[in-house]
């Protein structure tokens, strides 16, 4: 007797990876769940036929995947995390983004610019199903010279690995087009901040390297700390 459909806890994103050939926990399947995936999933997966794809695809990730046979696959869904980009068009969930971290972001005139800065600047986020846990908007100085605008990572998803793996490929990106150093600014250490003692312990984890401080490039009480990384050797 077949196993009874178990329930797929996710979205249409996770259900994309089974299409793909993997089961939600990213092992791949075998040739005959391959074949039985063709022959049960004819067409999208769309919202009217999510229910009835939801159980035929669990059983299928069941049966085949050898690890999901320890337990059922909705007690150990793995949420599917992406990156997206460089055009971004979610102001609204960029600002929520960025009023999660009000001891960084607390000044509403720079917030609001940096909302704008996303949708038209080289913009990645990192999203989870369809949810956005951060983004990093990238600026060109110089066609080898660029700059990371802004990055942040929602209050509540910090401390994962977004904002590594988020920076990471922002940086490949650019290495990728020839671009040999990115900079980043933050607050100075003259500053008693703890949030920004994070944030320079953050970036020089990453390669990034103090230059200069210039003190009043934003205000007296935030001078501005410019750490630059070599991206590409000469």
């Amino acid at each position: 007797m077949s196993p009874a459909p178990q329930p797929l806890i996710g979205t249409l994103a996770s259900l994309a990876v089974l299409r793909q050939g993997r089961c939600v926990h990213q092992h791949a399947l075998g040739p005959q769940a391959q074949r039985c995936l063709t022959l049960r999933s004819t067409g999208p997966a769309t919202a009217s036929t999510v229910s009835l794809v939801r159980g035929t695809w669990c059983i299928i990730a069941y049966q085949a995947c050898g690890a999901c046979l320890r337990g059922p696959v909705s007690s150990n869904v793995r949420p599917h995390v992406t990156i997206i980009g460089p055009s971004l068009q979610r102001q609204d969930e960029c600002a929520a983004v960025l009023r999660s971290l009000p001891r960084w972001f607390g000044i509403e005139d720079s917030l609001l610019m940096y909302v704008r800065d996303s949708a038209t600047l080289p913009t990645f986020a990192i999203e989870q199903d369809t949810r956005l846990l951060g983004f990093l908007s990238l600026q060109e100085h110089f066609p080898a010279s660029w700059e990371v605008h802004c990055i942040a990572i929602a209050a509540e998803a910090r401390n994962k690995g977004f904002g590594t793996r988020l920076l990471n490929h922002a940086e490949s990106w650019l290495a990728a087009r020839g671009v040999r150093f990115l900079q980043i600014k933050t607050v100075a250490d003259s500053s008693p901040s703890p949030e920004y003692a994070e944030s320079r312990k953050f970036y020089a984890a990453r390669g990034y390297l103090p230059l200069e401080v210039f003190p009043t490039l934003w205000h007296p009480r935030n001078p501005a700390l410019q750490l630059v990384k070599a991206l590409n050797a000469a």
